[in-house]
């Protein structure tokens, strides 16, 4: 009987993302590597992290049907203007797309949004949320 295993970093960081798809109520989760070798295919992102046992931010997507894209334009304008420390801005757009299509998705940032409206994050802040659970 012969058994397989895979290890690497790839796998490594495939374990870590498909363990964020409950975080932000989504199925798959792909990295910005998967984006890039897909060309064809339609993506919305979701945030930028850094997961367990890596220092170097990720950005993380989702993959959306063309149907969808509308909306995953919209989220990437609230995103910009997250990154942005824009929160009133970032908050009415995600606060629209969710009363349109409820989401866990909007639900974190909202959640996000008012942490930073009550304590601003430090001025070095990069917009990376920072995972340290696997």
């Amino acid at each position: 009987v012969m058994s397989y295993t895979v290890i690497g970093d790839a796998v490594n960081l495939g374990s870590r993302l498909e363990g964020l798809t409950k975080t932000y109520g989504v199925n798959i989760i792909v990295s910005e590597r998967t984006v890039a070798l897909a060309p064809g295919l339609k993506f919305r992102e979701l945030d930028r992290v850094r997961v367990k046992g890596k220092q170097e931010p990720v950005g993380i997507y989702e993959p959306i049907a063309p149907v969808d894209e509308p909306a995953a334009q919209r989220f990437a304008e609230a995103l910009a203007r997250y990154r942005n420390r824009d929160w009133t801005g970032a908050g009415t757009l995600v606060t629209e797309l969710d009363a349109a299509s409820p989401h866990a998705l909007y639900k974190l940032y909202l959640g996000r949004i008012r942490h930073f409206q009550a304590q601003p994050p430090p001025p070095d802040w990069d917009g990376v949320f920072t995972f340290d659970v696997k």
